[in-house]
């Protein structure tokens, strides 16, 4: 009869420091020694995060002094497909991530509801923006932020949205980079890295019902397209150009473990340049289909 043969041995995380038999006690007893792990981040003080913030939310007040300059804004740099795949005003897939809904409602009366609009996005923003910023670096953030939100404004001309304010798609980029940092760091952040990819799918499921049941809202409308694309954009962006942390052990007892990034900053911007590059040869692509 043959012997049954033995389950495969379980896999080690990084953090965890092999088991170290104790005198008189057996080795399936002796307690796993936990590692402390450090990040060597690349960017220290996320300067460019509170940077957009700044700048979104003194639009936002510019705005409030008066309801004709409000008009005025939203008219020239919200985005819309008539604007900008016949018109070809392609400035508004950008001037529309800094604009947010207006404290004015269409008489010239208040609003204030419509202040939750830039307060979430800023929210978000400030909670995940400062994680992408700290470990992909400032240079890196701010051009997948920007990336990432413009291919959001773009798939939402794409598919017809008649008129759309708001930086939800560059939060939504934000959102996927640190989804890929988490992903491609899984085996090193451990059941930490599960909780918080756990945390973005939960957040991502959230927005998407929210999104749909804004449909049959007459009150507020959610540009799901401006998401969709942001998100997407963001994931391929931290996927070709976000930071890769290689972990090395510390310390005479080994319970130190330092993860520095190992990236090629000059490959990772040539490929977020050829991403703009692709984006520009879409949008002249456009602009030949453009009728007159």
């Amino acid at each position: 009869m043959l012997d049954n043969p033995e389950p495969p041995a379980r896999k080690v995380h990084p953090l965890e420091a092999p088991r170290q038999t104790v005198p008189g006690r057996p080795a399936a007893q002796t307690p796993t020694v936990r590692r402390r792990l450090i990040f060597a981040r690349t960017s220290r003080t996320p300067y460019v995060m509170y940077a957009l913030i700044v700048i979104n939310v003194a639009i936002f007040i510019l705005r409030a002094l008066s309801p004709t300059l409000d008009v005025q804004l939203v008219t020239l740099g919200a985005n819309s497909a008539q604007g900008v795949l016949r018109e070809g005003e392609y400035w508004r897939l950008f001037t529309s991530m800094f604009l947010h809904a207006s404290i004015y409602d269409f008489r010239g009366g208040f609003a204030l509801q419509n202040v939750t609009h830039i307060l979430f996005n800023m929210y978000i923003l400030y909670v995940s923006g400062r994680v992408v910023e700290r470990f992909f670096g400032q240079a890196r953030f701010l051009l997948t932020y920007l990336l990432g939100g413009m291919t959001g404004s773009l798939l939402s001309a794409l598919m017809g949205v008649g008129l759309s304010v708001g930086a939800s798609g560059a939060v939504a980029a934000t959102l996927g980079a640190e989804f890929s940092f988490y992903s491609r760091h899984r085996e090193l952040l451990g059941e930490q890295g599960r909780v918080m990819r756990a945390s973005l799918i939960r957040l991502a499921l959230i927005n998407v019902i929210f999104g749909v049941a804004s449909a049959y809202s007459a009150n507020f409308r959610v540009d799901n397209w401006a998401h969709l694309g942001g998100a997407v954009g963001g994931l391929a962006l931290g996927a070709l150009a976000g930071a890769h942390y290689v972990a090395t052990v510390r310390g005479l007892d080994q319970r130190v473990v330092i993860a520095r990034d190992h990236s090629d900053m000059r490959g990772s911007l040539m490929r977020l340049g050829l991403y703009a590059a692709g984006f520009v040869l879409i949008l002249l692509g456009l602009g030949t289909l453009r009728p007159g």
